[in-house]
């Protein structure tokens, strides 16, 4: 084998392997969308490096419909639009893409052209006294318009980009059947109808004029002097694919298709074409040399990227072919929920799919969806979002957290492709959270991975959050109290609120104090009783006995004053009381081990004593 032919096979080694190591891309997001309560509809088309959707929502009262703008990364904006009228109340209007990203909407009944711009702001509104046919965008953000009116009857309008008309000519004598208008690369505009196809120059000079060709009725912009022409005549029941050289208008082939019927038509990145009749797809490159023809995709919706490949819809599977005619990848869509209806392909590769609700088999909303398939480049890239009530808590109860892709829940986009969900805590999958919503009952940061087939996608976390606030503790030194909290401490004495906050009181009673936490809005469990110990001296209790002290079994309290007492151990709890008031107490000791306990005293005019007592066996 020669140097060359080595080359040549790595190379078609190289590409063989290329293709058949590209996966099926995941959904990377999904905007919903409903009909409104006498259903709808949704149109997309691309523009410049966008795709535009139209959705028309029929309601019972008056019409509306909402224009929606998307980039390859997601949703721009969704701009409402109200539109008189139409059958059953429904706005009748269309739409075309501008240059500088913007849009030109036309409501039918009312005869108002509203140009968008690329934000979707309204920029002009002006209404005419004809209707407007068809439309295409000028290379410097205006548009060319085919109008039909009283005089003239038909004209092609220059249209600058504030609205203003920069020249009109009347083509009334040229139209037979209306056909359609697309901007040559040259600024010009190329017009077909029945009586032949004709050429305008930006100036509004006509450039050439091909009346051989008669049936005209769509063109598709080809490479920098070609245009493709799709034609019919009923009469033979023939369709024809026709390129014009622009330049001249001459044809530079026809390739005529007896008996068959034309579903889908798109120009290749290599300027050839690709189309779709009820027998098949078929590939011809520019120089008019069909490639190949395909059988298996007869009645397909087609689209092209910019990358050479080949998207088709069949049986609600979406295949992606090279311009070899080798199958990439096969995705299937669940049609008992919902039919995938268009494909355009997306700046980045990606791809851009309509889907309507199968309403026979399900009835939940949203009516329509429109979706992206994620490029190659990135194969699993997925715009997922978790949503739930990330407030700070005293306690957090359950809590619900959702997940969407896009701006639709996947709840609804499970039902249209199969994913696969793990819901995680503190980056720890929960075992059995296996759903689209979760039902958190703990703090910590939640987050959700799905898979579609070989792809994994994690959201980005949230995180729920509750105060606890630990139970505090009193501990005395010397004449104060101190509490554990640093601070939003409440302090308690026998269960009535003292006016204390500090972490440290001084007391000047013995009783039982509690002292309780409080952080936003939340408050700990109160502490348990601590009783302060204030020892007596000699001389301020002579009048009071405790013997024997050390003691084993029992203990004897003399007073020459009338008195009642606690015995408490040194943590402050309470072991043995008498509230009676006598000048004398006897205290059984059996049930207490050998130690130091207190005994605080209570006389009848309010004076307390504390005094130790030992337990020694």
């Amino acid at each position: 084998m020669t140097k060359k032919g080595f080359s040549i096979v790595l190379l078609l080694l190289s590409c063989y392997f290329s293709y058949a190591q590209e996966q099926a891309p995941a959904i990377e997001w999904v905007e919903p969308y409903n009909g409104g309560n006498r259903g709808g509809s949704i149109t997309a088309f691309p523009g410049p490096n966008a795709l535009f959707a139209l959705i028309k929502a029929q309601n019972s009262i008056s019409g509306s419909a909402s224009i929606s703008k998307f980039y390859a990364d997601g949703l721009v904006k969704n701009q409402f639009i109200f539109a008189e009228g139409g059958s059953s109340n429904a706005p009748t209007m269309s739409q075309y893409a501008s240059q500088d990203g913007g849009v030109l909407v036309y409501l039918f009944l009312s005869r108002t052209l509203r140009k968008y711009d690329a934000g979707l702001n309204l920029s002009w509104q002006k209404t005419f006294d004809y209707t407007i046919l068809s439309a295409s965008a000028t290379l410097d953000n205006g548009f060319y318009m085919l109008t039909s009116g009283l005089n003239p009857l038909f004209q092609i309008s220059r249209v600058k980009n504030d609205g203003s008309i920069e020249w009109s000519v009347d083509i009334t004598a040229f139209i037979n059947n209306i056909g359609d208008i697309q901007t040559s690369s040259d600024g010009g505009v190329i017009i077909t109808t029945g009586n032949g196809v004709r050429k305008y120059s930006a100036t509004g000079q006509l450039m050439w004029a091909n009346t051989d060709i008669s049936g005209g009725y769509q063109l598709i912009t080809g490479g920098a002097s070609i245009i493709y022409l799709l034609s019919t005549n009923s009469l033979l029941n023939i369709r024809n694919i026709i390129q014009l050289n622009t330049s001249t208008g001459n044809i530079n082939w026809t390739r005529p298709l007896a008996g068959e019927y034309i579903v889908d038509f798109e120009r290749t990145s290599d300027n050839g074409c690709v189309f779709s009749t009820d027998t098949g797809v078929y590939k011809y490159n520019v120089a008019g040399d069909l490639q190949w023809k395909n059988t298996n995709y007869g009645s397909a919706k087609i689209a092209t990227t910019g990358d050479s490949k080949i998207f088709v819809i069949k049986n609600n599977t979406i295949i992606k072919l090279t311009f070899a005619n080798e199958q990439v990848w096969a995705k299937s869509f669940n049609s008992d929920n919902y039919i995938i209806q268009d494909i355009h392909g997306a700046s980045d590769f990606g791809l851009y799919a309509t889907a309507v609700k199968n309403g026979i088999s399900f009835t939940t909303a949203p009516d329509y969806i429109l979706f992206k398939l994620a490029p190659p480049v990135t194969p699993c890239k997925s715009t997922i979002h978790i949503t739930g009530d990330t407030t700070v808590t005293c306690n957090i109860g359950t809590r619900v957290i959702s997940s969407t892709i896009g701006n639709a829940s996947l709840e609804y986009t499970n039902l249209l492709t199969d994913i696969g969900f793990q819901w995680k805590r503190n980056d720890i999958a929960i075992p059995s959270a296996t759903t689209y919503s979760y039902t958190a009952s703990q703090a910590g940061r939640y987050s959700l991975s799905i898979t579609q087939k070989q792809c994994e996608a994690t959201s980005s976390a949230i995180t729920l959050s509750q105060i606890i606030i630990p139970q505090p503790e009193i501990k005395q030194s010397n004449d104060s109290l101190i509490s554990s909290a640093l601070v939003g401490n409440k302090w308690y004495l026998n269960g009535t609120e003292l006016p204390f906050t500090s972490q440290k009181i001084k007391f000047t009673e013995v009783g039982n104090y509690q002292v309780k936490v409080f952080e936003k809005n939340c408050e700990s469990v109160i502490s348990a009783n601590f009783i302060p110990i204030i020892l007596a001296n000699e001389e301020a209790s002579a009048h009071i006995q405790i013997y024997p002290n050390p003691a084993s079994d029992k203990a004897f309290i003399k007073s020459t004053k009338a008195f009642s007492y606690q015995l408490i151990d040194v943590t402050g709890r309470l072991l043995n009381q008498s509230v009676t008031k006598s000048f004398s107490h006897t205290i059984d000791l059996n049930r207490f081990s050998s130690g130091n306990y207190f005994v605080i005293l209570q006389e009848e005019n309010g004076n307390s004593f504390v005094r130790k007592l030992s337990i020694n066996r």
